[in-house]
């Protein structure tokens, strides 16, 4: 677990922990966001919802410190280490990651689905992708991770062979010298043929990918595994696809509210990443006090390397201290 943090984030940060499970209570800023941000900055190398703004390059980062340049630390007794503005960390941002990849468009909740899924997709699916190195990746991968070994394979290529495109372009304008001329012709050929190719390959290999989403969510023992880290009463989680769109939400209501986009994001993370490496850090959403109690539940009960949520009140019908909780008042 993650027992202390220090930093010099607004004001400075020191603070000890006896539990993974962390409640950080206190009003608008009274310095809640202080303690989280210090934590994020150690073990990840990055604030995040600063503002609603994901701070990650060191001039901004350098803003949040009070003097100088900023810095932050966790001591950590699972690695028996201190982490320095995220060097050599092991852990995942779980809710952050689940956040981006049902934030991120169809692609890149695919993309998710398929990499962090523990379950195998079908053999007859009949993915194929246009590139020729495919069926040796594929004999060797298998076909998740050879799409996604793949993918960025291609997109270099697709960006490489656009910018010798336009470079080969602009030459054109200049050059007067018919040999020349004739030679930089047969180059741009071969350059938009090749950009047709890894267009062509790109397109397989995000179909492919949905396609594989599509029939692991359509699984009824991914959808049980989210729904176990679901808050009580908050409904049964659904995959929707459209033919175009495919969105986490609720089985009545596609487009969840903040807070239920939060608890998707959870559940999502606490069912496809491995527990022993991933810290959960609820962001900030002004959670009611029922509410509170019903996502502390669910959070107390997920067996992750770390676990923190920030709330204006405690909860009520729940003894958040009593089950394991450290409670810690700022302000």
């Amino acid at each position: 677990m993650i027992e202390a943090i220090e930093s010099n984030v607004k004001g400075g940060v020191q603070q000890t922990f006896y539990s993974k499970y962390v409640a950080f209570v206190g009003p608008n800023g009274a310095g809640k966001s202080s303690h989280v941000h210090s934590l994020e900055l150690a073990l990840f190398g990055a604030a995040f919802d600063a503002s609603n703004k994901d701070v990650k390059q060191k001039k901004r980062l350098n803003m949040m410190a009070t003097g100088g340049q900023v810095f932050a630390s966790a001591r950590d007794s699972v690695y028996s280490t201190t982490h320095h503005m995220g060097a050599g960390t092991e852990y995942l941002n779980a809710v952050k990651m689940a956040q981006d990849a049902m934030s991120g468009g169809t692609l890149v909740l695919a993309r998710f689905i398929c990499k962090h899924s523990p379950r195998a997709p079908r053999p007859n699916l009949g993915i194929e992708v246009a590139h020729p190195h495919w069926e040796e990746v594929l004999g060797k991968l298998g076909v998740i991770d050879a799409l996604l070994m793949l993918e960025p394979v291609v997109n270099k290529s697709l960006r490489h062979y656009r910018d010798k495109l336009k470079e080969v372009e602009i030459a054109t304008k200049y050059i007067t010298h018919e040999p020349d001329k004739l030679a930089l012709a047969s180059i741009m050929l071969d350059s938009k043929e090749r950009i047709e190719a890894c267009k062509q390959a790109a397109s397989d290999i995000k179909q492919g990918l949905i396609t594989i989403a599509l029939e692991l969510t359509d699984d009824t023992p991914m959808r049980f595994d989210i729904k176990r880290w679901l808050p009580d009463e908050m409904g049964e989680p659904e995959f929707h696809w459209d033919g175009t769109n495919l969105v986490l939400g609720f089985e009545d209501r596609p487009v969840p509210s903040g807070a239920e986009t939060v608890c998707l994001a959870v559940a999502l993370a606490a069912a496809l990443l491995p527990w022993d490496k991933s810290i959960f850090i609820y962001p900030d959403r002004a959670y009611d006090s029922v509410t509170l109690g019903k996502i502390m539940r669910v959070a107390r009960a997920i067996p992750a390397a770390g676990v923190f949520i920030q709330c204006i009140s405690e909860p009520v019908n729940y003894d958040a201290e009593g089950l394991g909780w450290q409670v810690i008042q700022i302000g």
